[in-house]
């Protein structure tokens, strides 16, 4: 197995553009409890450096947790609408059911 290098958004497009070989690691297990995988998310809090504002659209394409690190908060992958192709990883805190299913 190759080692693994945690990147930002922007980098990763950018090895994308150069046709550099990357991969990316998530899971499309559905936690029990958590959102079911398809449901339509929005982003309700944000973090200073979070790519996604408050209000961008997603669709969960997995889930993991509860983690009791994180006080029992569940994981979720997601495909954020601006980038479909992209499975990006979020805390659930950061995540609401969206009125737009």
């Amino acid at each position: 197995m190759g080692d693994f290098e945690i990147m930002t958004v922007d980098e990763f497009k950018s090895l994308q553009n150069n046709n550099e070989d990357v991969g990316i690691l998530y899971v499309t297990n559905q936690a029990v409890g958590a959102f079911p995988n398809g449901s339509r998310v929005r982003k309700v809090t944000s973090d200073p450096g979070d790519t996604h504002k408050i209000g961008d659209q997603a669709r969960v394409i997995g889930s993991v947790g509860p983690a009791p690190e994180f006080g029992g908060e569940y994981g979720y992958y997601v495909n954020w609408d601006d980038m479909p192709d992209v499975p990006v990883f979020i805390r659930g805190r950061k995540l609401a059911l969206s009125a737009n299913a």
